[in-house]
């Protein structure tokens, strides 16, 4: 039975949760607490569906954004437990067309290990795959080409294995390996070997995986209402390594499962593993790491089909905290491991503005030392955010379909740590809440209107071509990825007041991106404003990163390319094709 101080602790969480919710927008939150192995607090609060007026509830799918992460590392972890394939392979081993052009040393060394912890050195493709209001802007066909065009090296020389970045692309690249070693789809192999086994029936790898009750992703406008996100990235196999990425789903309920099975087969594992030594001291023979294979989940007669969790959840690459504690933290594969009080916690959330780099954001500073082991997620409307606790056997799980301002699902998750272990001294987590918002407003105004407002439009002596000299097929990355500018529609130029638009390989309309005049020779696919920014805009640091500057060729009185900031926050270069 639940101690009573913790349930009034709990129970009285919920009033700020539900403050949270109102301040970062979301119309709801889905929550729960594990704790001694038992689920404590499963509670849905607010609307999954804000135009037909739906409750959510436990069983709503919610987008999971990077939570997707753990599950590709289980879809691993399964396939070595089965002797398929090892964790020290190296990734041309299984996709031989791996071989990054900007550090041979990628290609010939880099193993799955490497590619689960960031450390590959890669450049992060994830913003030629995101479109605009989750819509995913091209198939996986040739995702392994344009990864190989990354960039490898910073001005301080080549990255792998000597410098970390969180790369989205290397946990593409490992759906890619699985589908090679399993002959099955990345989305099958989730599905049949992670899901239906630990009984998640309300999670979604594919489309046929979604019915009616779904947490629809929102963004809430200037005049206090919800405007529905496409969703289209949800269950999006016909792109695995978003999928693998980013693109997964899940109920509360199955979180709350994942959590209890994660942690049964981490504390199984590590049971087995003392076993082993022990007999291993008295026999003399050498000991191996547990893989979990004869243990059952709880409330299971099957076989688990988690394995190597306390492999996959180890500390790989250490992070550097920036707190006057200095507790180790490191990330592991698809998880973040570290040692509380840290600054590290919340660091993979969306709380940009505010991230707890000071004292006053920091849980527990005069608590005992915690290890804690999770993740936070996010697409365009809707965040994730899982916590788990082994000492005590306890889980946080934070869930929201709102993403306008602020990391609701962080919030939730921090409010709820802090209750069940009663922390000290207490974080004022609603007022952290509110100063994440009015932040994330000044960095708007600073980092897109500011930017957006100077362009001079009322001096005519700007000169101006005709949108017709932009329109053509583009290429970049050596020709491994293409989009085409092409004219507007009549009525969507009405609708925008743009004449130009932006299109990728399917030319899908919900992923064409308007562009608007921003200089000579430059357009923006910032749309100008805080609503449309919200509802069709692309995730980006800035504003001139938005911006595609159009080099001319005097010489053939024509537009030779493009620059543009979509990988590494410097302008790569896009070729004008010439139509044959």
């Amino acid at each position: 039975m639940l101690e009573l101080a913790i349930a009034s602790r709990l129970e009285k969480a919920v009033g700020d949760i539900e403050e949270v919710m109102q301040i970062c927008q979301a119309p709801s939150i889905s929550f729960g607490v594990v704790h001694k192995g038992e689920v404590v607090l499963r509670k849905s609060l607010g609307l999954r569906d804000v135009e037909g007026q739906l409750e959510a509830n436990p069983d709503s799918i919610y987008m999971l954004g990077s939570c997707s992460k753990m599950f590709t590392a289980a879809a691993v972890g399964h396939l070595v437990a089965q002797g398929k394939m090892d964790w020290l392979d190296l990734v041309q081993k299984h996709l031989p067309e791996f071989d990054p052009i900007g550090d041979p040393d990628i290609g010939k060394q880099a193993d799955i290990i490497d590619t689960m912890r960031h450390s590959t050195g890669l450049s992060d493709p994830i913003g030629l795959y995101l479109g605009p209001g989750n819509t995913v802007l091209d198939d996986d066909e040739g995702f392994i080409e344009v990864l190989n065009q990354m960039p490898t090296s910073n001005d301080e020389g080549q990255r792998f294995n000597s410098y970390w970045m969180y790369n989205n692309g290397a946990y593409g690249l490992v759906s890619k390996v699985v589908e090679r070693v399993a002959r099955a789809r990345f989305s099958t192999y989730v599905r049949e070997n992670v899901f239906k086994p630990l009984g998640m029936t309300r999670s979604a790898v594919t489309r046929s995986d979604i019915d009616g009750n779904i947490a629809y992703p929102h963004v809430q406008l200037d005049d206090q209402t919800f405007t529905k996100l496409p969703y289209q990235f949800l269950g999006c196999e016909e792109n695995n390594p978003m999928l693998a990425v980013m693109g997964m789903g899940a109920s509360l309920n199955d979180m709350l499962t994942w959590a209890t099975a994660i942690l049964s087969a981490e504390r199984h594992e590590q049971q087995q593993s003392t076993e082993d030594e022990a007999s291993s001291d008295q026999e003399g023979s050498p000991t191996s790491v547990s893989n979990g294979s004869s243990y059952s989940s709880p409330g299971r007669t099957t076989p688990s089909p988690l394995k190597y969790v306390s492999k996959v959840r180890k500390a790989y690459y250490t992070r550097p905290t920036k707190d006057r504690f200095q507790n180790e933290a490191a990330y592991c594969m698809g998880w973040l491991r570290l040692t509380m009080p840290s600054s590290l916690l919340g660091e993979l959330s969306f709380n940009t503005m505010t991230k707890p780099d000071s004292e006053p954001y920091m849980l527990g500073q005069e608590s005992p030392q915690r290890l804690a082991i999770g993740h936070n997620g996010g697409v365009m409307g809707s965040l994730s955010a899982i916590w788990t606790f082994p000492e005590t056997d306890s889980a946080v799980v934070a869930l929201a379909n709102g993403r306008s301002i602020g990391d609701a699902a962080d919030f939730t998750a921090q409010i709820l740590i802090q209750a069940l272990f009663d922390l000290q001294p207490k974080v004022d987590i609603v007022s952290w809440a509110r100063k994440e918002r009015d932040l994330t407003h000044k960095w708007f105004e600073e980092k897109y209107l500011q930017p957006w407002r100077s362009r001079d439009l009322s001096n005519h002596d700007i000169p101006r071509r005709d949108s017709s000299a932009y329109v053509g097929r583009y290429q970049g990355f050596n020709g491994t990825y293409t989009f085409n500018i092409v004219p507007q529609p009549p009525e969507k130029q009405s609708e925008t007041g743009s004449q130009l638009a932006m299109a990728f390989k399917h030319s899908d309309p919900d992923t064409m991106r308007p562009l608007y005049f921003a200089d000579t020779d430059a357009y923006t696919f910032f749309p100008g404003s805080w609503n449309r920014w919200l509802v069709d805009s692309m995730p980006s640091l800035a504003y001139e990163s938005s911006v595609l500057r159009f080099k001319w060729d005097e010489a053939r009185s024509r537009i030779e390319g493009l620059w543009w900031i979509c990988v590494d926050e410097k302008p790569s270069w896009f070729s004008r094709v010439e139509e044959q």
